[in-house]
């Protein structure tokens, strides 16, 4: 389940970098980076020795793109001058962060050891 959580978390930052940056190239940062730490980590989840740190790298990650998305908003709304491209860039950080929330929760309950049918040791 984490898995799928992190793969819908990094649509959600790949959507952001191709939306907000068309035109731009940010190279390794747009793409790459997001790619290995959403994937990548999730991957290392499965190896049982790894995934207290791969959790912890997780969530460190998603609560850094709801933080960068927050604060991506702050420029936008006091700019008059954007307003024409405001709802765009409003609605992709607001899908940054709504597709982040479900992988903090779980990420949490994982580090919390909830028991519950998800998040259960095997």
């Amino acid at each position: 389940m984490v898995l799928v959580l992190a793969l819908i978390a990094l649509a959600g930052a790949l959507v952001h970098n191709h939306e907000d940056f068309t035109g731009r190239s940010f190279g390794i940062f747009s793409d790459v980076v997001p790619l290995v730490m959403y994937l990548g980590v999730a991957l290392l989840g499965f190896v049982p020795r790894l995934r207290a740190a791969a959790t912890w790298a997780l969530l460190i990650t998603a609560w850094i793109m709801v933080v960068t998305a927050l604060v991506g908003l702050i420029p936008r709304t006091a700019m008059a001058s954007s307003a024409v491209e405001y709802p765009d860039h409003l609605g992709v950080h607001i899908l940054v962060l709504v597709v982040q929330l479900p992988l903090i929760v779980m990420l949490i309950r994982r580090l919390n050891g909830a028991v519950c049918r998800w998040t259960a040791p095997r």
